[in-house]
């Protein structure tokens, strides 16, 4: 009798690159910006809410691009005559007792983040199951108890970032931040991605510019 395997179908895939880029140079300028705190009153964010169009930072801006085309060209596959590419993107600061709810991005397809200045102990990056999502092996309203979490079980799932690593994702994935317990600020980026260009065909063919 051979032996069994679980296939991982229609999972919501969570890009993870260690070292994209690390510049001091760029760090200080991300962190010099203008902010404002959020309306959640939780966190700050840069007033500029298109960050990596900034000459100063556009290396940075060409190490998320090549992740983001590693990701659906290289990972996901997907044909190469359409781009993907940076609609908005803003610095998060953390200060001490800051922390992100669970939300989404909306008017995009996927969304981001790129750790630059994070430390440990100042609060993880966690992936949620929406409530409403029927898409797991028992409903959520059976609180079954497991021996051991992995990813075909789990409600949560937890990241510690690194300096240097970027996590890309689908924008419909919930996700949060936990409570910054250190004194001192946490910094990273986020932004969001849409596509050019034509897809479908016959009656169903658009084309985005």
């Amino acid at each position: 009798m051979g032996d069994s395997v679980i296939v991982p179908l229609f999972g919501a895939p969570l890009y993870v690159k260690e070292n994209i880029f690390y510049d001091e140079r760029v760090n200080e300028y991300l962190r010099s910006c203008e902010y404002e705190r959020m309306v959640s009153k939780n966190g700050d964010y840069t007033k500029n809410k298109y960050i990596l169009e900034q000459p100063e930072i556009l290396d940075l801006k060409k190490a998320i691009q090549s992740s983001i085309d590693d990701f659906v060209f290289n990972q996901l596959h997907v044909a190469d005559d359409v781009q993907f590419y940076v609609t908005n993107s803003w610095v998060v600061k953390h200060s001490p007792g800051d922390w992100a709810q669970f939300h989404i991005h909306t008017n995009c397809l996927l969304s981001g983040v790129y750790y630059f200045d994070v430390k440990e102990n100042q609060g993880e990056l966690c992936f949620t199951k929406d409530l409403g999502n029927a898409n797991t092996i028992f409903p959520l309203n059976v609180n079954l108890e497991f021996k051991e979490n992995n990813l075909f079980n789990s409600k949560k799932w937890y990241m510690n970032p690194e300096n240097g690593t970027i996590y890309i994702f689908p924008s419909w994935l919930l996700h949060n931040v936990s409570v910054n317990e250190t004194p001192i600020e946490r910094y990273s980026l986020a932004f969001n991605v849409h596509l050019k260009g034509k897809i479908g065909e016959k009656e169903y063919e658009l084309e985005i510019k």
